[in-house]
């Protein structure tokens, strides 16, 4: 291999890194826009004794992949151990998706009372979050 194709590959890998760096950093600014835009309706763990109106069952999921370059680095850092920044983020992020979903879902509840989220690994680089709860409404 000469000069030139090893700088081109270390020059092809480093646009890659940044710009799957940018495709998650606007998905979480999203999420943190439409997290500030419900952060007046209330989770509660368990269900309060004092709601009078009605309530119903809900629940959203979402499936959120990985770039492909980060899931080069993440097999990297297989091989040796350790934590595997990449994948935390995957999992942060489609937590708070999944919950961001079921509060648009159901714009009309005052709040969500036994708020749980799942998350399943669907295989290499893919992860699907199911968050369900009881909406209080009015």
């Amino acid at each position: 291999m000469n000069s030139i194709s090893i700088l081109s590959l270390i020059i092809t890998l480093y646009l890659l890194y940044k710009i799957c760096g940018f495709v998650e950093g606007e998905h979480l600014d999203n999420i943190r826009k439409r997290e500030d835009k419900y952060r007046h309706i209330e989770m509660h763990s368990v269900e309060p004794d004092d709601h009078q109106g009605k309530t119903i069952a809900c629940s959203q999921n979402v499936v959120i992949a990985v770039s492909q370059f980060k899931s080069l680095v993440a097999t990297v850092i297989n091989i040796f151990g350790g934590s595997i920044p990449a994948y935390e983020s995957l999992l942060d992020r489609a937590r708070r998706e999944a919950v961001l979903r079921l509060i648009e879902k159901n714009p009309e509840a005052l709040a969500f009372a036994n708020l749980r989220v799942d998350t399943i690994n669907l295989g290499f680089g893919y992860v699907e979050a199911h968050a369900y709860a009881t909406a209080l409404l009015p």
